[in-house]
């Protein structure tokens, strides 16, 4: 007999108002913080994202999810081709969708709670915006900030993703925030300005991009 396993699903839509002014919101990002708030919500602290190969999703605006090494849904936009297959194509807005094995995420709530001491030292932020090829995904960009070899970056994120006017066809612009700290010590600017710098040289060395000014 088949094996039906229980998910959680979504599709969101978000309609934009008829405002002179809005800010831009990314349905992406919207339903990522959704589903960090999901595993936040169940005590599962190991969520991750990245790169998805599910075709019907859009290549630069979808993930993976993880919980540790297990991968439990995914998350993104609608491609544009799919939506012209399901006859969306009138709707301007992306289309987001995500999915979570619930049996996956029910074994992770299953571990014991761990409770790490608080940071003694305090943290500094410093932005990077990018203008790349519209084919590359933040998060092939938040893998390269991640997996860069320096133990001061405590974390990153992307906080802008933008396509249309003032940026060339085929490109995009990406911003990410990084996040530095040292477990035995406050960092100096002068030392989180150097890190900062050498980690722009290599994100622009890996991926053909050009440094954008905040």
């Amino acid at each position: 007999m088949p094996c039906e396993k229980p998910v959680l699903g979504a599709i969101y839509l978000y309609q934009h108002g008829q405002k002179l002014w809005e800010d831009r919101v990314e349905v992406y990002y919207i339903l990522k913080g959704v589903i960090e708030k999901i595993f936040q919500s169940n005590r599962i602290r190991s969520c991750a994202f990245s790169l998805t190969t599910e075709p019907f999703l859009h290549p630069g605006k979808s993930a993976d999810i993880y919980a540790g090494d297990k991968r439990t849904g995914y998350v993104g936009c609608l491609s544009p081709e799919i939506k012209n297959v399901l006859d969306l194509k009138n709707i301007k807005s992306e289309v987001g969708v995500f999915e979570l094995d619930l049996a996956s995420l029910a074994v992770q709530t299953g571990r014991k709670i761990t409770y790490t001491a608080l940071p003694r030292f305090p943290y500094t932020q410093r932005d990077i915006s990018l203008l790349v090829d519209s084919t590359i995904a933040s998060e092939e960009i938040l893998e390269l900030i991640r997996s860069f070899p320096s133990e001061l970056i405590e974390d990153s994120w992307v906080f802008d993703l933008y396509e249309g006017k003032n940026i060339p066809a085929g490109k995009r612009s990406l911003g990410f925030t990084i996040q530095y700290r040292a477990k035995d010590r406050t960092l100096t600017d002068e030392e989180v300005d150097r890190l900062h710098q050498e980690i722009i040289i290599y994100l622009i060395k890996k991926t053909g991009g050009q440094l954008r000014s905040l």
